[in-house]
């Protein structure tokens, strides 16, 4: 996924963080490698990793649903995001592409929460962090940081020219919220599989 062009303005200012913010949506990726720019998204079960070259300072964030053991695809495309397998990937070659060395690869990884009604030995939430860990682990990128499990969604803040990351655990009125929302969205992929397995002759 290519960097914006230099007078391209992603996301919006937020004088918090005197940076600017660009969401990451679920089973999607963005790259940043200018200062001040703060990748953001929102994690129940998912988990998203930060990647970055500290040299060059470039790096990126995806977002995936579901653990890379549930993608057989031998040639993933933009929609097989959603699965691990290939949002580790597609985020690593768009780094490589744009300059960062595989060598010099760093990781933040955060999310996996196991939400309402889960158990942590069977949640989604803990099979994606454990995809996470074992996928860096089996490429030789080092993870700096981790934040991965509990029971509660957080809102994670990654700003790749610097490395730093900000956590803010959600009000826990907003588990629900979250936990329908990952929901309704893992349906959808199922109805979208479905329909995209019929042939049409």
């Amino acid at each position: 996924m290519p960097f914006p062009s230099s007078t391209a303005e992603r996301g919006y200012f937020d004088q918090r963080f005197n940076a600017r913010i660009i969401n990451v949506a679920p089973g999607a990726q963005e790259l940043a490698q200018r200062a001040g720019e703060v990748l953001s998204t929102v994690l129940g079960s998912c988990v998203a990793a930060c990647l970055r070259d500290p040299v060059s300072g470039i790096g990126g964030m995806n977002h995936f649903l579901l653990p890379g053991e549930d993608t057989t695809s031998l040639n993933p495309t933009m929609d097989d995001m959603r699965f691990g397998t290939a949002a580790m990937e597609f985020l690593i070659n768009a780094l490589l592409k744009h300059g960062a060395i595989r060598s010099r690869l760093e990781a933040k990884v955060f999310g996996g929460a196991v939400m309402i009604g889960g158990s942590s030995e069977t949640s989604v939430g803990t099979k994606n962090a454990a995809f996470a860990m074992r996928f860096l682990a089996r490429e030789g990128i080092p993870v700096a940081a981790e934040d991965l499990g509990g029971d509660r969604p957080r809102r994670v803040n990654y700003e790749p020219a610097t490395g730093r990351a900000w956590i803010n655990w959600l009000a826990p009125q907003r588990v629900a919220g979250v936990s329908a929302a990952e929901t309704n969205y893992r349906r959808s992929l199922a109805r979208w599989d479905q329909a995209a397995s019929l042939e049409v002759f």
